[in-house]
């Protein structure tokens, strides 16, 4: 009998937490989103399920973004390098250039984004 109690009381108390969780979202200034799949991964390289592509696209941040009318836009840094404007030049058989990020590029938990944190993507994207 107790054993049943247990199970009654959590799947009460369960309940309440699932109650209180949906009214707490709703408010003016939130955006819920309901889906019928779960994402596989948050990896943009080898992702391949529409949900997971609709969940990088709410947390990703690339350095440009490629618009409808298919025009390159800075979305995280200020200007795209080019050999025109002098932020990318020729050097050996590549290109070095010159990125500056915007002033409020920051992480999640306020921490502000630095050229290392761009190298290390880079460098785990290679």
């Amino acid at each position: 009998m107790k054993k049943i109690n247990r199970m009654l009381f959590g799947v009460i108390l369960f309940s309440a937490q699932i109650s209180l969780a949906g009214n707490s979202a709703l408010t003016k200034d939130s955006l819920t989103i309901g889906m019928s799949a779960e994402f596989e991964n948050l990896n943009p390289l080898i992702s391949s399920q529409a949900a997971t592509k609709y969940m990088l696209y709410l947390a990703w941040r690339p350095l440009v973004i490629l618009t409808p009318d298919n025009q390159w836009k800075p979305l995280i840094i200020k200007q795209i390098p080019t050999i025109e404007n002098k932020l990318a030049k020729k050097k050996g058989e590549g290109l070095e250039a010159v990125i500056e990020i915007i002033d409020n590029a920051k992480w999640g938990d306020g921490t502000p984004l630095s050229c290392k944190d761009i190298e290390f993507a880079w460098q785990v994207g290679k």
